[in-house]
């Protein structure tokens, strides 16, 4: 989170972060399968609130950029490198910053 809110004041990084995750959804088809729209979308949120063509709290700026930080990131929790299993803890914590996006923009 850390790191999130130093990308999220900084557009350079966050450029390539956003890249990254980009190019890591185009490079595993089959992976996160019912995560892989939602993590799109993130994409295009955090592109857009950078931007400032949205105008998103910045807690879930941050938090948006921490889950795209450690998705992109190969050695977590879990390395990717580990077939089958690598990508768990991505869908994982993605699937809590999902979840925590639509519950804080629905309220």
């Amino acid at each position: 989170m850390r790191h999130a809110r130093r990308v999220a004041s900084d557009g350079a990084p966050a450029v390539r972060i956003l890249s990254a995750a980009s190019q890591r959804l185009e490079g595993r088809p089959g992976a996160l399968r019912g995560l892989r729209a939602d993590v799109a979308t993130l994409v295009r949120l955090a592109r857009a609130a950078l931007a400032r063509q949205y105008r998103l709290p910045g807690r879930l700026l941050v938090t948006v950029l921490a889950g795209l930080i450690y998705f992109v990131n190969p050695l977590d929790l879990i390395p990717d490198a580990i077939l089958g299993i690598g990508l768990l803890d991505d869908a994982a914590v993605l699937g809590w910053v999902v979840s925590r996006l639509r519950k804080d923009l629905g309220a």
